[in-house]
């Protein structure tokens, strides 16, 4: 584009000059780095069921995968939905009582792929319900379940003890 200058200093800022001419000076970035992820729900370490819907955003157009381990993109085993798209969301199933760890692997619409740097990390807690106690156990049930033996035997002796003290009343009034 010809603008009428003449010298490289008559450019206007953000302009070049390539002989006569003033030519605007893109400041182009290669994309290098796989789309950023956020807007997690569930959020992060929150207490889930046996299975979930987890859906986030990506910075830019990708496809994503999710695995139990760090894998990275490629090896990543669990699919998610809303490939070509910023808005993604992952069926997430198979996880254990307790604590568990969900990593999360895209890649743009360019290639560019998360590996096991770059993923995202989130841990997800799976309560479920104990037959003997009905309470969820997923953390403190083992604390849950010994304290239940812990009153029953404090019931039983004391139970042991009320029929002893009975036991020696009705030994007295006999006599």
């Amino acid at each position: 584009m010809r603008i009428g200058k003449l010298f490289p200093e008559d450019c206007p800022d953000g302009w070049s000059k390539d002989r006569i001419e003033c030519h605007r000076v893109e400041n182009k970035t290669e994309d290098m780095a796989p789309p950023e992820k956020f807007g997690w729900s569930p959020s992060n370490q929150t207490t889930v069921n046996d299975s979930f819907l987890l859906s986030f955003s990506l910075s830019e157009a990708g496809e994503c995968r999710w695995d139990f381990k760090n894998t990275g993109y490629d090896e990543a085993s669990g699919d998610c939905n809303g490939s070509g798209t910023t808005s993604i969301t992952c069926n997430i199933s198979g996880l254990d009582d307790g604590v568990n760890d969900v990593f999360v692997f895209c890649q743009d619409m360019s290639g560019n792929k998360d590996n096991t740097t770059t993923a995202a990390h989130l841990q997800y807690m799976k309560v479920s319900t104990s037959p003997l106690t009905g309470y969820a156990t997923a953390m403190g049930g083992i604390e849950i379940a010994l304290g239940l033996i812990a009153i029953i035997t404090a019931l039983a002796a004391v139970y042991v003890a009320l029929t002893e003290i009975e036991g020696i009343g009705k030994s007295h009034q006999e006599d």
